[in-house]
């Protein structure tokens, strides 16, 4: 019956960025895009080990630069022990990054001198899709 199609979840995205003007900038380009979602944002890495080990989220976006490690040995130590999903890696460095974030397990890089709520949206939707 037509009536019984539950309705979409809501997107969870967990944001890992040590840079509060950066959230606030992601945030803003995210609340653009119009996705239905809720974004946790986590500034702390061993905050972020956690979280990302409990797992949970739809989406992980995590950004390079994270003071005392990079969001690709974050990342490729959480998928090592096994927790993973579809993830999204923060770039200041354009055309630097890439190849060690797909070895790391990444789906896409995005670049913030690029983001967009346009290109946001655009890799969220190919990130996601693929996966549910």
């Amino acid at each position: 019956m037509l009536g019984d199609v539950p309705e979409p979840r809501r997107l969870r995205i967990l944001l890992v960025d040590d840079d509060d003007a950066d959230f606030r900038l992601f945030r803003r380009a995210l609340h653009r895009t119009g996705i239905d979602c809720e974004l946790q944002w986590i500034a702390n890495i061993a905050t972020a080990r956690e979280a990302l080990a409990r797992g949970g989220f739809d989406l992980y976006i995590i950004d390079y630069h994270l003071g005392s490690c990079t969001g690709v040995a974050l990342w490729a130590d959480v998928s090592r022990r096994g927790g993973a999903g579809p993830a999204i890696l923060l770039s200041g460095s354009v055309g630097e990054v890439e190849d060690e974030a797909r070895d790391a397990g990444f789906s896409a890089v995005l670049h913030k001198d690029e983001l967009s709520s346009a290109v946001l949206a655009g890799a969220i939707h190919g990130v996601i899709a693929p996966s549910r």
